[in-house]
């Protein structure tokens, strides 16, 4: 029997036992953008590789995948997608924090630079978006040239966290 030979087994429970319906999948990409990562190509790879596996993302109900993308450097970089865009606009706004130790999120509207509910987004209802952010993040990242290589990827996964509260 499979739940004596494997590690793990998962078990499909039927709608009788759930108290409120499943949680929407959430995927929250971090990349690095240092200049090394540039250099080598590597941030290409990356971006190409998310924009080719957009579509077949798991979870049961795609039209619920929410997606959202941080790139970091010596800052952080977050992308603000909005499904409703402004006429020739295509909602895309790129928000820069420089000072990586301390990092705060904005909660409502009114709050600058972007609320939290533009950077996890409907992948369905901001497809087109989210596929030019992936080929558009190359040329917006602006690393110094040859500088110290320095990552803030333990302010980027605590930001990460921040942002995933919610979900």
């Amino acid at each position: 029997r499979p739940e004596l030979s494997c590690g793990s087994v998962e078990f499909t429970a039927p709608a009788e036992y759930m108290v409120r319906p499943p949680m929407p999948p959430v995927y929250l990409a971090l990349v690095e953008a240092t200049d090394s990562s540039l250099r080598s190509g590597i941030l290409n790879v990356v971006l190409t590789s998310l924009r080719d596996a957009l579509d077949s993302l798991p979870g049961s109900d795609h039209s619920r995948v929410k997606f959202g993308i941080i790139t970091y450097s010596s800052s952080l970089q977050f992308y603000s997608i909005r499904a409703q865009a402004e006429r020739g606009s295509l909602g895309l706004r790129m928000l820069v924090v420089p000072d990586v130790e301390h990092v705060s999120l904005w909660s409502s509207p009114d709050d600058l630079p972007a609320p939290v509910g533009d950077l996890v987004v409907n992948y369905v209802e901001c497809k087109k978006q989210v596929k030019h952010l992936l080929s558009f993040i190359p040329a917006a990242v602006q690393v110094p040239p040859r500088g110290p290589c320095t990552s803030s990827l333990g302010a980027a996964l605590q930001t990460a966290m921040l942002v995933l509260g919610g979900t």
